[in-house]
C-alpha cells in the first residue's frame, strides 16, 4: 500500500511551503523519504526537492505565449491537457513500491475544486494504483482573523471536500506569523456560535441571517475544524502530520497490539488531576481520587457524577436522516476502538466491516483508534451531545467508499403503506448495502430478482424486483428487452408494470390472510443492478418483499398433504386479483405441523382482459377445492370491499382503472357464488376458459367474459350511447388469445391473429324510436328458453357467416340455433313517452347484432393512455375497451349501469346453472 497527501488551497496559502515543511520532518525526525509532485503548471520554484514536476508535460507559460491565453485560461486549458493525458501521470508514479509517501502540491485556482473534473481524476487514479490518498486543505491564519473571514474559508474548504470525497484535513497555515496574543482558538475549534455573535454587530441585517444560517449548518453537522500548523513549533509539526497520517493510516502496522499507549503532555493532551496523582499516595488511593467535590468528607472523596460524554453519531454520507442517528453514552477513558464497536452493535449493517474500515470524525478530525475519547471531546452532556460521523472505507476498491455510499441508496416509496417491520427490514438491508453487502441476481426467471441480505445473514432476507428490469423491459438483463408499456409475457399486462402488482397482492391480501409475503415499494440504486449508463448509477422502482424461508414448492409434496383451508385461502385471493399464472412453483411450503401454503409471484395479475385457463390454475385440480368453504371463510369474503380495494390501489400504486374493474367484477363473482353455495372449483368454473381438446388454436371465451361482454352492451343502451351493440364489445374482446397453454419454451406473446385487414360495416344504431321498427334481419331477439344462449348475427360478420354461442362459451348445436328465440332483458330508459305498447317494447329490447369469429384479425384503434399507468397498443383489445369511445374512461352513468346489470346476469347466472348449491346455502341460511 502507497501513501500520499493532496495538498490544495488558495493561491498564496504557502502550499509549497508545507510541502517543504513535511518533506524535511520525514528527512531529519523520521528517517525517510517523502516524494513530492509537482501538480502546479504554473509553479516557478520550489522550496522542496520536486520528484515529478507536471511542467515537464505542460506549462502555463508555453501556453500562454503558443494559444495567447491569459494566466488563468492557461492554467485551466493545462491542467485538461494533464487530464487527457493521465498516462503520463501515472507512468510517472507506477515505480513506488509499498509504504513509499508521496505529497501532491496542488495549484490553487478555485475552478479546479469547484466545478471541473481534473483533480478528480487525478484522485481516482491514485487510488486506482493502489494510493491511500489524503485530502489536505491549507488555509492562511491571516485569511481568518475574523467572522466573516472563516466563514468564507470553511465554504472553500468544503468545497474541496465534498467534490474530491477524501479523508479530509483543514491546515492553518503560517501560524509562526501570527502576532503575540492573537486569539484564533474559537476559529481552530469551529465554534460557529461564538464567531457569529461577533457579526452580530458589525454585519448588514440583510446578510446577517445567512451568516447565521450558514454558521448553524456547520455547528449542527461538525463540517470544518483546523489543525493550527507553526513552521518554528515541531510539536505542531508532530501533531499535524499524527492526523493526517491517521487518515491514511500510514504507520499503524508499526503500533503495539493490546492497550493504548496514552499520549505524551507535549503532544497536546490534558491530563487531569486524576491523571497526575501524587505517587504517595496508596495505589488503591490512586484509582478514585478526584478533583470534583466529594459526597462525604475525608481524603478519598467519591465523584457525585459519572463523567460520561454523550455522543450522537451519523453516517457521513450525506442522504442519512435524524432517525438514523444513533445517541451513545461513554466514559472520557473509552476508547475509539469502544465507540466503533458499540456503533456495530446498534447498526447491524455495519456487523461485517472491520474497525479499521471504519473511520470516525468529529469537526473533521479521524479520532484514532487508540486514544481515549477525552483526547478529542473535553464535553459533551446529553443537552449538547458531541457530534461524530462515521465512514466505511474499502481498502480494496478502486475508488473511495464515499464515492461508493453515493451510489447506494434504499427508502420506500411514501403513498405506499408499509408496516413497521418491513420498514426496519428495509433499514438492515439499507445497513447492509452501505457496508459493501451487494445483491445478487438470481439464476432463474424471466425478470431480475435480486436477493438482498443482511451483514451478519448468510440467507437472504428480501428480493427486489426493479421495473425496468422485468422481462419485456427496457433494462432486462436476461436477454428478454422491449419498450416500456410494451407488451409484457402475458396479454393484459404491460411490461414494467409487474411490481406495481407484487405490492398489490400484498395490499388486497387483508389480514394476511392468503400470508401473501409483506412486499412495499421502494427506490433503490446499487452498482449491480443494471445501469444502461456505465459511467452513472441511476435510481430504479420496483417490489421489495421479505424473503420466505421454505422447505421446498408445492410441487414437491402430494396435494394431499395440504389442508382445505390453506388451498381455500390461496384460491380467494387468485380468483380476485385473476392471477394469470398459479403454478406450483410459486406456491412455497414452510416447515410446520402440517405443510402451509405461502403465494408469492404475484406480477402476472390485474390484467385488463380475462384470458386465463383451468391449466394456468394449479389448484382447480385439487379435491381441496371442491369442498364448500367453511364458515369463516365466508365471514372474511362477504367482508371485502372491492369498490374500495379499487380506490385504494388506483391512489397508492396508480394500476390503471379497467384492470381494478374487473377486480371488482371478480369480487362480485366470489361474494355471489359463496353466498349462494358454490364451491372454489365451481367459481374458477365460471371464471376461467377451459383449455382447447382440439390442436386448431381455437379458445373459447369463459363464462364469465360472456356475461361481462352482454352487460357492457346493456350499460351502453342504458344510457343512450350509439354504439351500444354487441358487435362493438365482442370485436373488442380478444377471443382468439396469441397465449396458448400448450405453446414450449419462452416466447414475447402479441395480441392479435393473422395479417388480413378486416373492415367491418357499419352497424345501425340501437335507439328505436317510435314508428321506426328495427329493420328485418339486422337486430336478431332473444327471449327465454331452455339455455341462456345468443345469436351473434349473420348480418354484421364479415363474410357472413355468423356463428352462435351459449353463455358459457360453447358453440350452439345446428337443433339450438333459433333466430327467434327471445329472453327478456333489462329495462332501457327511453329519451321519449310514447303509448303505443309495440314501440315500447321494441325499445325495452335489446338489440344483439354483432359478431364473433376465431380469427380476428385488427384490433380496435389504440386506448387512449391511462392517467397514472402507461397504457401500450395492446391494452385497445382488454375486455372493457370501446371502440371509438375514448378507450376505458368511462362515465360514471356507465359504471353503475354495468354494475347493476353485472348483479343481476351473475346471480341469474349461478341460480340457473348451480340451483342444488344455490338450494344448499338457503337452506344453510335458515337455519343459521
Amino acid at each position: 500500500m502507497k501513501y500520499a497527501q493532496f495538498v490544495m488551497g488558495p493561491a498564496g496559502c504557502g502550499k509549497s511551503t508545507y510541502c517543504a515543511i513535511v518533506q524535511e520532518h520525514f528527512k531529519v525526525a523520521l528517517k525517510r523519504t517523502c516524494r513530492v509532485v509537482n501538480l502546479d503548471p504554473a509553479a516557478e520554484n520550489f522550496a522542496y526537492d520536486c520528484y515529478v514536476d507536471v511542467r515537464d508535460l505542460i506549462s502555463v507559460d508555453d501556453v500562454m505565449e503558443e494559444l495567447d491565453y491569459g494566466p488563468n485560461g492557461g492554467l485551466v486549458y493545462a491542467m485538461e491537457y494533464l487530464s487527457e493525458n493521465m498516462s503520463w501521470l501515472e507512468e510517472q508514479v507506477s515505480d513506488a513500491l509499498d509504504d513509499d509517501y508521496y505529497i501532491f502540491d496542488c495549484p490553487g485556482q478555485i475552478e479546479l475544486y469547484s466545478h471541473l473534473s481534473v483533480m478528480r481524476e487525478v484522485v481516482d487514479m491514485l487510488q486506482n494504483e493502489d494510493f491511500r490518498v489524503a485530502g489536505v486543505y491549507c488555509i492562511d491564519v491571516n485569511f481568518i482573523e475574523d467572522g466573516a473571514k472563516f466563514l468564507s474559508g470553511a465554504l472553500t474548504a468544503l468545497t474541496a471536500m465534498i467534490n474530491l470525497e477524501l479523508p479530509h484535513i483543514n491546515v492553518l497555515t503560517k501560524c509562526d506569523l501570527l502576532p503575540e496574543g492573537a486569539d484564533v482558538e474559537r476559529y481552530i475549534e469551529g465554534d460557529s456560535e461564538a464567531i457569529l455573535s461577533e457579526l452580530r454587530g458589525s454585519m448588514h441585517p440583510r446578510y446577517r441571517k445567512l451568516n447565521e444560517a450558514l454558521g448553524q449548518v456547520l455547528e449542527e453537522y461538525s463540517l470544518v475544524s483546523f489543525v493550527a500548523l507553526n513552521r518554528d513549533d515541531e510539536d505542531s509539526i508532530e501533531l499535524c502530520l499524527a492526523h493526517i497520517n491517521h487518515c491514511i493510516q500510514y504507520g499503524e502496522n508499526l503500533e503495539p497490539e493490546g492497550a493504548f499507549d496514552m499520549p505524551d503532555d507535549d503532544m497536546g493532551y490534558d491530563v487531569s488531576a486524576s491523571d497526575s496523582l501524587s505517587n504517595d499516595l496508596p495505589a488503591m488511593s490512586r484509582d478514585i481520587v478526584s478533583n470534583e467535590h466529594a459526597t462525604c468528607a475525608g481524603a478519598l472523596g467519591l465523584v457525585e457524577d459519572e463523567p460520561v460524554l454523550h455522543l450522537r453519531v451519523r453516517s457521513a454520507h450525506p442522504g442519512q436522516r435524524d432517525a438514523d442517528c444513533v445517541n451513545l453514552a461513554v466514559m472520557p477513558f473509552n476508547t475509539c476502538n469502544m465507540i466503533k464497536a458499540r456503533l456495530k452493535e446498534q447498526r447491524r449493517g455495519l456487523k461485517a466491516v472491520r474497525d479499521n474500515d471504519i473511520r470516525l470524525l468529529h469537526k473533521g478530525i479521524e479520532l484514532r483508534g487508540g486514544y481515549p475519547v477525552d483526547y478529542y471531546l473535553h464535553s459533551a452532556n446529553a443537552e449538547s451531545p458531541a457530534e461524530l460521523q462515521y465512514l466505511i472505507i474499502n481498502h480494496a476498491a478502486e475508488k473511495s467508499k464515499t464515492a461508493q455510499a453515493r451510489d447506494i441508496g434504499l427508502y420506500t416509496a411514501h403513498q405506499v403503506p408499509t408496516p413497521q417491520t418491513l420498514q426496519d427490514l428495509v433499514a438492515v438491508i439499507t445497513d447492509a448495502l452501505q457496508g459493501g453487502i451487494k445483491p445478487s441476481l438470481t439464476d432463474d426467471g424471466t425478470g431480475a430478482t435480486y436477493m438482498l441480505r443482511g451483514a451478519s445473514s448468510p440467507k437472504p432476507l428480501a428480493v427486489f424486483k426493479p421495473k425496468d428490469e422485468e422481462a419485456f423491459a427496457p433494462n432486462n438483463p436476461r436477454g428478454y428487452q422491449g419498450k416500456e408499456n410494451s407488451v409484457g409475457l402475458r396479454p393484459g399486462i404491460l411490461s414494467t408494470q409487474q411490481a406495481a402488482r407484487e405490492v398489490a397482492a400484498f395490499l388486497l391480501d387483508h389480514k394476511n390472510y392468503a400470508g401473501v409475503p409483506q412486499t412495499t415499494l421502494v427506490h433503490a440504486k446499487h452498482e449491480k443492478f443494471v445501469n444502461p449508463d456505465k459511467s452513472k448509477v441511476e435510481w430504479k422502482v420496483g417490489a421489495f418483499q421479505e424473503f420466505v424461508n421454505s422447505c421446498g414448492t408445492s410441487g414437491d409434496f402430494g396435494m394431499s398433504v395440504f389442508s382445505v383451508s390453506s388451498v381455500h385461502r390461496i384460491g380467494i385471493l387468485d380468483v380476485r386479483i385473476i392471477n394469470l399464472d398459479r403454478n406450483d412453483g410459486n406456491l412455497l411450503v414452510t416447515e410446520s405441523k402440517r405443510p402451509r401454503l405461502i403465494p408469492i409471484d404475484h406480477g402476472l395479475s390485474l390484467p385488463d382482459r380475462l384470458e386465463v385457463y383451468t391449466s394456468d390454475v394449479v389448484w382447480m385440480d385439487w379435491p381441496q377445492a371442491k369442498k364448500p368453504f367453511a364458515q369463516a371463510e365466508l365471514d372474511y369474503i362477504r367482508s371485502l370491499e372491492a369498490e374500495k380495494d379499487a380506490k385504494n390501489i388506483e391512489m397508492q400504486l396508480g394500476i390503471r382503472r379497467e384492470c381494478l374493474r374487473l377486480l371488482e367484477v371478480t369480487t362480485k363473482l366470489l361474494k355471489f357464488g359463496a353466498d349462494r353455495g358454490l364451491t372454489l372449483h365451481q367459481i374458477g368454473q365460471i371464471l376461467y376458459r377451459e383449455d382447447p381438446d382440439d390442436g386448431d388454436g381455437t379458445h373459447k371465451p369463459s363464462v364469465l367474459e360472456g356475461i361481462i361482454s352482454r352487460c357492457v352492451e346493456s350499460a351502453l343502451a342504458a344510457i343512450g350511447q350509439s354504439s351500444g351493440t354487441a358487435s362493438s364489445t365482442v370485436e373488442s374482446l380478444d377471443l382468439l388469445s396469441s397465449w396458448r397453454p400448450e405453446a414450449k419454451g419462452l416466447r414475447r406473446q402479441v395480441s392479435g391473429g393473422g395479417g388480413q385487414d378486416h373492415h367491418p360495416s357499419p352497424l345501425p344504431s340501437p335507439h328505436i324510436g317510435p314508428g321506426r321498427p328495427p329493420t328485418e334481419g339486422t337486430f336478431t331477439l332473444l327471449e327465454s328458453g331452455e339455455s341462456d344462449s345468443f345469436e351473434l348475427s349473420r348480418a354484421a360478420s364479415p363474410d357472413g357467416m355468423g356463428i352462435s354461442m351459449q353463455l358459457d362459451g360453447r358453440p350452439m348445436s345446428s337443433g339450438e340455433q333459433s333466430g327467434n328465440e327471445q329472453i327478456p332483458t333489462m329495462d332501457i330508459e327511453s329519451k321519449e313517452d310514447s303509448q303505443d305498447e309495440l314501440a315500447e317494447a321494441r325499445r325495452r329490447r335489446r338489440g344483439t347484432a354483432g359478431r364473433y369469429r376465431h380469427h380476428l384479425s385488427v384490433r380496435p384503434s389504440a386506448a387512449r393512455v391511462a392517467a397514472k399507468e402507461g397504457s401500450g397498443s395492446d391494452a385497445s383489445s382488454g375486455i372493457f375497451a370501446i371502440p371509438g369511445r375514448g378507450g376505458f374512461q368511462w362515465p360514471s352513468r356507465l359504471e353503475k349501469a354495468f354494475f347493476r346489470h353485472l348483479t343481476v346476469e351473475l346471480c341469474r347466472y349461478i341460480d340457473k346453472h348451480f340451483p342444488a348449491a344455490a338450494e344448499t346455502a338457503r337452506a344453510a341460511d335458515e337455519v343459521s
